[in-house]
This record gives C-alpha cells, sequence and structure tokens, in this order.
C-alpha cells in the first residue's frame, strides 16, 4: 500500500510511481479516489469515488467486484486500460 507519503508532489498533485515497488507492473493495480495519483502508470490505476463519512458506501464492494476479473489475467494493464479509458481523458484534457 502507498499512502500519500509515498507519492511524489508535481504541481500541487500528489503522484505515486509504482516503480519503487520493484514489482511486475503488469500484476499491479494502483487503486486511488485521484486520477492525478496514476500519472507515471495511467494503466495500472483504478479510480474510484471518495468514501469518506458515508456510511452508505459501496466502493470496495464495486472494487472486489471488479478486482476478481482481473484474476488470472496476463497483463492487468490491458483490462484497466478498456475499462477506465483514463488515458482518453488525459488525451482529450
Amino acid at each position: 500500500r502507498m499512502f500519500r507519503e509515498s507519492c511524489l508532489a508535481v504541481e500541487g498533485n500528489f503522484l505515486k510511481d509504482l516503480n519503487v515497488l520493484g514489482r511486475d507492473l503488469s500484476k499491479c493495480v494502483l487503486v486511488d479516489n485521484s486520477p492525478h495519483a496514476f500519472g507515471y502508470q495511467v494503466d495500472n490505476g483504478i479510480p474510484i469515488e471518495s468514501w469518506f463519512d458515508d456510511p452508505n458506501d459501496t466502493e470496495l464492494l464495486k472494487l472486489e467486484r471488479f478486482l476478481r476479473t482481473l484474476h488470472g489475467v496476463k497483463d492487468t494493464r490491458t483490462v484497466i486500460r478498456k475499462t477506465f479509458k483514463t488515458y482518453q481523458l488525459i488525451q482529450e484534457a
């Protein structure tokens, strides 16, 4: 797990660099409520809604369902890219 103290501050945004983990990025996911955090590995990023102080929140349940679709996948980035299309949002910005 990487929290804010693991982030790099870049122009007022906090970016997480999965390379510091030294793991195979094809098997890593980055879950965050701030898409800016995905800056270095956009296709590893899974966006979620903020859930602070919401007793009716179901974001983690939705996340569990999606994570199950990644089980056994050779490269998680392929599924994440196709599902969330974060790269397109960046291109269109």
